[in-house]
């Protein structure tokens, strides 16, 4: 799902049977209160409200450093 933030993608681990959750943009460190909603079809829908507090610290994969011909 895209986050409201900076609208990158998001993935939502299985929160099982509950319907609310406290999540996190791994990107710009925004908090979220969120909560899942049976759309009855087969799909959900979630409904994002910002927190505001950051969160300090998001699990996120370094970058690597760019290949230029004097660093190759």
């Amino acid at each position: 799902m895209p986050v409201p933030c900076c609208g990158r993608r998001a993935h939502l681990a299985d929160i099982g049977t509950h319907h609310q959750a406290l999540i996190g943009c791994p990107f710009c460190r925004l908090l979220y209160d969120t909560t899942i909603i049976d759309e009855l079809d087969g799909g959900h829908a979630a409904v994002l409200q910002v927190r505001d507090e950051q969160i300090a610290l998001a699990r996120r994969h370094p970058r690597r450093p760019r290949q230029t011909r004097d660093n190759a």
